[in-house]
């Protein structure tokens, strides 16, 4: 298991889980992770046993953690860790639990939002290539038959026809390409790319991911200092979990420059990267209970921004795709059509 990969998100969830249950059911947790492990499968079985031998060796529950390959994410083991320290172990992992539903939400949100309009999206340039390239040949064949000059609307379908061999084959790669190095983008400034990070290059994504990763720093950022870690550090664990390397350098400059004494809300004030109403959220607490309440209440705002305008793309960006499309494709072709048989209708009369 050294190659493995990291540990995903519903992975992590039910592994958190099964750690609550654990401690919730009065027994050792490394009886109830062994007995979790028999129920479990494929490597959080493993994962779960190993947790219980590592217990069983005399490790604490912090030192296990670390011992795991793969091991869980920083912020998940800082947290946990903070809790035990404060004898709030339970109470912490129903916060981490009640967090990785949020953030499976999101992510859910994100995908309804993508997958109608690409899968349409694709379906359409499918019926564009198939017209073009089924629908003009006869259609020239027939003008030249009856020797009538091709009107504007039918030499640019001629052109599309001509030019379908480069079209049909660059459009899909230049969509592939802008995944492609969106992701590797992300891959050159943090290491790691998210799942759906593509969406951010893609038209009218941008603000929902953004929404979305605004979010997930705050939450996290709530998570970690409610438990008391120190604000540079949890502003370091934050950046790393984020997928927007604007956010993440933000998160790093912070954790620095309050190291070096500055102020957290003089900071925020001069960020391009934070909104308003963050800046405004996160300037006012003067205690760090006050900046864990507030930056929890400004991650549900945010979280409710995404999932809103995700909906509104869920519904209306299909809706706009279909009338644009028998707008430009379908009207281009009843126009290329309808005007040819004037243009016969007119010469018959004539």
């Amino acid at each position: 298991m050294v190659n493995s990969p990291p540990l995903s998100l519903p992975e992590l969830q039910l592994l958190n889980q099964e750690l609550l249950a654990a401690l919730r059911s009065g027994v050792s947790l490394e009886l109830g992770l062994r007995d979790s492990a028999q129920h479990l499968s494929g490597r959080l079985s493993l994962l779960a046993e190993q947790l219980a031998q590592h217990l069983a060796d005399g490790k604490s529950l912090t030192e296990a953690l670390d011992s795991l390959t793969p091991k869980p994410p920083g912020v998940y083991r800082v947290v946990v860790a903070a809790g035990i320290r404060g004898n709030q172990l339970e109470a912490v992992l129903v916060r981490l639990n009640e967090h990785a539903r949020v953030i499976s939400e999101l992510k859910e949100s994100l995908r309804r939002a993508a997958v109608y309009p690409i899968i349409l999206g694709v379906m359409a340039f499918l019926l564009s290539c198939f017209a073009t390239y089924f629908c003009v040949p006869p259609l020239r064949s027939f003008l030249n038959d009856m020797k009538i000059e091709p009107t504007l609307p039918v030499r640019i379908v001629y052109a599309m026809h001509d030019s379908l061999n480069y079209w049909a084959i660059g459009i899909p790669l230049l969509f592939g390409l802008i995944c492609i190095a969106g992701a590797a983008d992300d891959w050159l400034q943090s290491g790691h790319t998210g799942a759906l990070g593509f969406l951010r290059y893609l038209p009218g994504f941008r603000r929902l991911m953004h929404n979305a990763e605004l979010s997930r720093m705050a939450s996290l950022l709530a998570l970690q200092t409610e438990y008391g870690l120190p604000l540079p550090e949890s502003l370091r664990r934050s950046g790393d979990a984020v997928n927007s390397p604007q956010l993440r350098a933000f998160c790093f400059e912070a954790a620095d420059r309050v190291e070096r004494g500055e102020s957290f809300g003089e900071l925020l004030t001069h960020s391009r990267v934070v909104p308003p109403f963050m800046k405004w959220m996160l300037s006012v607490p003067s205690s760090q209970r006050g900046l864990a309440f507030s930056t929890a209440q400004a991650a549900e705002v945010y979280r409710e921004r995404t999932i809103l305008q995700a909906e509104w793309i869920e519904r209306m960006v299909p809706v706009i795709m279909t009338l644009g499309f028998g707008t430009l494709v379908v009207g281009l072709f009843c126009w290329a059509v309808m005007g040819s048989l004037v243009t016969i209708w007119n010469g018959t009369l004539a």
